[in-house]
């Protein structure tokens, strides 16, 4: 992704809603649309396309984001800081439409285990977003919180491509991103 590519997107998505043309063609070939149309209040509409304006750029930073190299994503987010914001606030949105957060059934679990020993868990969180699994998790959990970017004290920058410094055996990083992801948890346990 280059830099001008987020600015564009905007531009030419704020190009579609000004082009008044369009939507009286749009009205004059469905006559039922102009009423409901007309008592729309601007104010929502605007609002409601603020959002579609905003879940479009998401998707489109979601998908960069599954097909570069995490280089790449690191690269797209340092040159464009916008794009980190719109990332997070699309995903918080996207969950918040889903009728159960995932991240609840992790807390849950755990929790669960915590009566099983009497030691203080560690847990590594990596792809941390804003460290929320820290805050949601009580003093007999330490947890270290980990992502690409930090975007609040509680998380440590880290490309867990390279994450290999955290593991003892160094192989991994010969490995694909997703099995090298998966495997990483054992060493990075032992770590901590």
């Amino acid at each position: 992704m280059k830099k001008g590519d987020i600015s564009k997107l905007q531009r030419l998505m704020a190009a579609k809603q000004s082009n008044p043309k369009k939507k009286k063609r749009d009205f004059q070939k469905r006559p039922k649309q102009r009423k409901k149309a007309e008592q729309v209040d601007p104010r929502k509409d605007r609002d409601y396309l603020d959002v579609m304006i905003k879940s479009s750029m998401f998707r489109f930073l979601n998908e960069k984001l599954y097909t570069c190299t995490s280089d790449e994503a690191l690269s797209l987010f340092n040159t464009d800081k916008q794009a980190f914001d719109i990332y997070h606030s699309g995903f918080q949105h996207q969950l918040s439409q889903w009728p159960y957060d995932p991240l609840q059934w992790i807390v849950d679990y755990l929790k669960s285990c915590e009566s099983n020993t009497e030691r203080k868990i560690r847990l590594a969180d990596m792809g941390c977003g804003d460290a929320r699994l820290a805050g949601l998790l009580g003093e007999r959990f330490k947890v270290y919180s980990f992502d690409l970017i930090a975007v609040n004290d509680s998380v440590t920058a880290c490309d867990m491509a390279h994450a290999a410094s955290l593991l003892v055996i160094s192989w991994f990083r010969m490995c694909d991103p997703l099995p090298f992801c998966v495997r990483s948890v054992i060493g990075i346990l032992a770590f901590l």
